[in-house]
Order: structure tokens, then sequence, then C-alpha cells
């Protein structure tokens, strides 16, 4: 839902909050429609009430009042499939930026985040084995969301594996680009990357494009 990501991301005002139809009835929904309508409550009213909300939304219900994501109404992976890629031994780095630090001279805002990417990024990049290859994929994010950077090593037994996460926070436009340089060029034969092009991300997911070719970075719909 582009609204929805707008407002995380910081470029929209307002909060995004998820209630699904159930929690709200729980809550006291149908005793307060009961209360306009002049109706006494009882369970059995409830329940009545409630078959007929999900019966009038039909196929839709579960998208509409349930809060699921539809199969054919975006990119979306399950709890299940996340949970047994996560690790709790890949280290994450995170950067985060001061409010108003985009308003420091460019060069300094550029010597401090080389300073930070010299001494955090460097030593990981260099731990890498040379032959392997890599990937990567990144989520775009301003104020409001992190950017997050996810590799992914293809080792010569096809063992597959994330060797850190990269998570930036309130980072300005030019500091992601440069840092974004610093791990592409960094990462062993990088054979791909996925970046997302929604939004304010569209601009450095076209600029590595033009940088790395079109046949190694893909921009990314996530809605598509």
């Amino acid at each position: 839902n582009t609204l929805i990501g707008d407002i995380r991301a910081g470029r929209q005002g307002g909060s995004v909050h998820r209630i699904t139809f159930q929690e709200a009835v729980a809550e006291g929904l149908f005793h307060r429609v009961c209360l306009r309508t002049g109706k006494e409550w009882s369970e059995a009213s409830e329940q009545a009430w409630m078959a007929s909300v999900y019966k009038f939304y039909g196929a839709g219900a579960s998208e509409e009042l349930d809060c699921v994501p539809a199969n054919g109404g975006g990119a979306w992976l399950s709890r299940a499939l996340i949970e047994s890629r996560m690790s709790a031994g890949t280290p994450v780095l995170r950067l985060t930026c001061p409010e108003g630090y985009e308003l420091k001279p460019d060069d300094v805002r550029w010597s401090e985040t080389q300073d930070w990417l010299d001494e955090h990024l460097k030593p990981l990049l260099e731990a890498l084995p040379a032959d392997a290859r890599s990937f990567l994929g990144r989520d775009f994010g301003r104020s409001g969301d992190l950017s997050v950077d996810y590799p992914l090593l293809q080792e010569k037994n096809l063992v597959r594996r994330v060797p850190f996460v990269l998570e930036l926070r309130n980072v300005p436009f030019k500091q992601q680009e440069q840092i974004a340089w610093y791990l592409m060029d960094g990462l062993p034969n990088l054979m791909g990357a996925a970046l997302d092009a929604r939004g304010n991300g569209s601009y450095l997911a076209e600029y590595a494009m033009q940088r790395y070719g079109s046949s190694r970075v893909k921009q990314v719909m996530p809605t598509e």
C-alpha cells in the first residue's frame, strides 16, 4: 500500500496502526453499534452481526478485515519463512545520524562517514572469501524507516549465507549513496543486486543500475 509506505517512510504525516476486525469487536465495536442503533446487545446478536460482515466482504474478508495481505495484492513473506532464515550469529552494523546531520558541510559528512566505513564495514568486507559470489538486497528508508542492506554470499560449495546486515537510520541521501558504493565495490564478485526503487529509493536504485549495469542491478517495485 503506497499510502502506508509513505507514512512509514516519513514522506506523509500520520501513523500506521494494525487493528483487525475481531480485535475491534473484542474491544466493544458491536456494543457501540447497538448503542447507536438502539438494539440490545447479546452474544448471539454479536456473532450474527460478525457473520454478516464477513459475508459482505466475501473473498476479500481476510485482507479487508483481518489485515492479511492478499496473494495477488503485493509481495510478502510469511513469518514462518522469515523465522526459518534468521540467524542469531549474523552481525548487524547500525549507523544512526543525529537530527540535523544533513545540515553539516558536504566534506564533513563525507569524511565522518568514510571514517565510520573504514572502521566498521571495511574489516567485515576484507574477511569475505575472495572467490565467493555475492549478491545484495536493499530496502530504502530515510527518516521514518531504516535503510537495510542484506549481502548474500554464495560460496564454492553453493552454500548461501548472509555475512552481516547493515542498518542505516536518518542517514542523508548523499551518505546513503556513499555507503552503497563502498559496500557494492567491496563485495567480492558482485553478481546481482535488487534495490528498492519505490519513493525516495528510486534515485539510488537508478544510479546504481547506471553505475553497475542493468544486467546486475534490478530496480524493484515491492508492490508489483
